[in-house]
């Protein structure tokens, strides 16, 4: 604090980063008024240095919105966290637009974020939107990086097929399941252990053949 009062251009983004790390440390312990006291101050600082240099700042502020977002929807203030979650999602989406390599990751995170967040208020048909972006985004990554994405999209099939399910949607959710199943097959070519999630996917996949 006493450096960014002589010094504010040089220190500025180094106390963003210190009321970020205890923004999350407050988080963690479920010490949620201390949690959002240095995620605002965050949030707030680096609001300021993306006016001067977006480009440099854009990423970092996406982040603290990531965070409050999250915090929020840890207090169960939903509206607060769809505010924050779709601050993160629109400045991600610029970024990814200009460089999909280095942004991708962090865009799929907060569609999956607001897909979660939709899910919980059974706002069904954007928690699908958003969860669909996100395996989209994971189908692409998955390709480039197998070792990385493939178990993350094999989730995805998976959250979508029993969302489908559980919406009546049951050609839908058979389509997942397959769709899981073949990823499941390419973990194990490499080695790969996903015997619980094939499981599950198979006997919703019987689950779902029964009610034909």
């Amino acid at each position: 604090m006493r450096l960014v009062e002589k010094n504010p251009e040089a220190y500025e983004p180094k106390l963003a980063m210190s009321c970020n790390n205890l923004g999350n440390l407050y988080s963690d312990m479920n010490i949620y008024a201390e949690a959002e006291k240095y995620h605002k101050r965050a949030y707030e600082i680096r609001m300021r240095l993306v006016e001067k240099n977006p480009e440099a700042y854009e990423p970092k502020l996406a982040m603290s919105c990531n965070n409050l977002g999250n915090l929020y929807s840890d207090m169960n203030i939903y509206a607060e966290a769809e505010k924050y979650h779709k601050r993160a999602y629109e400045i991600r989406m610029r970024l990814a637009e200009k460089n999909p390599e280095a942004y991708e990751p962090d865009l799929a995170i907060s569609c999956n974020n607001l897909g979660i967040l939709y899910a919980i208020q059974n706002a069904n048909d954007e928690a699908e939107k958003y969860l669909k972006q996100t395996c989209d985004i994971y189908v692409s990554l998955a390709k480039a990086f197998p070792e990385i994405y493939e178990e993350k999209l094999l989730k995805m099939f998976v959250t979508l097929a029993y969302g489908a399910s559980l919406s009546g949607k049951n050609d839908e959710a058979k389509g997942y399941c397959l769709d899981a199943l073949k990823v499941i097959n390419k973990i194990k070519q490499r080695g790969g252990n996903a015997e619980e999630l094939e499981q599950n996917i198979k006997r919703l996949l019987d689950m779902l053949n029964d009610e034909d």
